[in-house]
């Protein structure tokens, strides 16, 4: 399989983590961007395919404004909803996702596309967060 190299990996952050993504930089490239999540050490890959799928989206009032609900909305399971708006259900055409989570196909698929995967260190960032909690402090017992 022949496959020219069409995105070019750069640093960029994503949910306040040091991360990176590929762009395209050229107009034959399949893909219209490729993000990393260190959070889920997923890549995230985004066709330039399309295809239709329902989504929510802000109900709007007469003026364009977010419609506000008249009381507390609630969720499914009867708890209080976090969203103070009014939302409504609508068929939009958006790009097809695929998600990567092993860490040698994520390499491989960034070696294949990517024009600077050689010299582009996207390796230091598909080792899974290091969560750090507070040492707990040790007590002695004296007799």
């Amino acid at each position: 399989m022949s496959v020219e190299k069409t995105m070019l990996a750069v640093t960029s952050p994503w949910s306040n983590q040091k991360s990176f993504k590929l762009i395209p930089i050229k107009t034959e490239c399949p893909f219209t961007e490729v993000i990393f999540d260190p959070s889920t050490v997923t890549l995230v890959v985004f066709s330039k395919e399309t295809k239709e799928g329902l989504h929510m989206v802000p109900l709007r009032d007469e003026n364009g404004d977010i419609a506000k609900p008249k009381g507390q909305r609630k969720n499914p399971d009867g708890s209080v909803s976090q969203k103070n708006y009014k939302e409504k259900q609508v068929t939009l055409e958006t790009f097809t996702e695929h998600y990567l989570t092993e860490k040698e196909e994520i390499e491989n698929l960034i070696s294949i596309i990517a024009v600077n995967a050689e010299s582009f260190n996207f390796k230091k960032y598909l080792e899974p967060p290091t969560i750090i909690t507070p040492e707990t402090p040790k007590i002695e017992i004296v007799k």
